[in-house]
């Protein structure tokens, strides 16, 4: 749930998101987000403009689009996953915080040149 709600809150490929979803994972990201703690290896302003930027974009129609999202049967990936494109791990910080994807996502775990 923490990196669909990063997912539809971040830009994509955000930098500033980036380096903290790949040091401290989708949970934490998402609670440093929401508390006023320092984050390791960050400017306190950028931090300060980083957490502005993601709570203004929280919408109150976040929970209600995402269990519509699964009733239609969009399902999300996530780099943990056992069905995520491991190529895509070579993006390093800026890897997708997820994949949405609706049918086989078997398919998704060969590699690119396939």
């Amino acid at each position: 749930m923490a990196r669909i709600t990063l997912s539809m809150t971040a830009e994509p490929n955000g930098p500033i998101t980036g380096y903290v979803i790949a040091r401290h994972g989708g949970v934490k990201t998402v609670r440093l987000i929401e508390e006023d703690d320092e984050v390791p290896g960050l400017a306190r302003a950028d931090v300060l403009m980083w957490r502005d930027r993601r709570t203004a974009r929280v919408m109150s129609e976040l929970l209600d689009w995402m269990a519509h999202a699964e009733r239609r049967g969009f399902v999300a990936l996530i780099p943990t996953g056992k069905e995520w494109p491991a190529d895509l791990n070579s993006l390093s910080e800026r890897v997708p915080y997820l994949r949405r994807t609706c049918g086989a996502a078997s398919f998704l775990t060969t590699t690119l040149s396939d």
